[in-house]
C-alpha cells in the first residue's frame, strides 16, 4: 500500500510488483513461496518477463475472496520457517480459495 504510493509517487509503478501471501509475520514464507518469487525476479531481471503480483493498492485488497491465492504455495520444505499450525489458523480465516483449472 505504501510501497504502491511511492512508486507512483516517483514514476516506478513498473518496477513493482507485490504479492499476498495467506500468512503473517516476518520471513514466514515457504521454501517454495520464496523460491518462485526468486526464480520470477530472475526472469523479470535477465528476460524482462515482469512477474505476476497482486493489486494491493488499500486494505480492501485483502478482503476479496481470492486474496492471496495466487501466491500462497503451503508446500513445506525441511528449511522453512512458516509454522504449518498457525499458517492453517490463519488461512482457515479466508474463504477456500477457487479451484485452479
Amino acid at each position: 500500500m505504501l510501497s504502491h504510493r511511492v512508486a507512483v509517487s516517483h514514476g516506478s509503478a513498473n518496477l513493482l510488483t507485490q504479492r499476498f501471501v495467506r500468512d503473517v509475520g516476518h520471513c514466514s514464507f515457504t521454501s517454495a513461496e520464496v523460491n518462485t518469487a526468486f526464480d520470477d525476479l530472475v526472469s523479470w531481471v535477465e528476460r524482462g518477463v515482469k512477474p505476476a503480483g497482486d493489486e494491493l493498492i488499500d486494505a480492501s485488497s485483502w478482503n476479496r475472496p481470492d486474496a492471496g491465492c495466487a501466491h500462497t504455495d503451503n508446500t513445506v520444505g525441511p528449511e522453512d520457517r512458516a509454522n504449518a499450525v498457525q499458517r492453517a489458523s490463519i488461512q482457515a480465516a479466508y474463504p477456500a480459495c477457487p479451484l485452479a483449472h
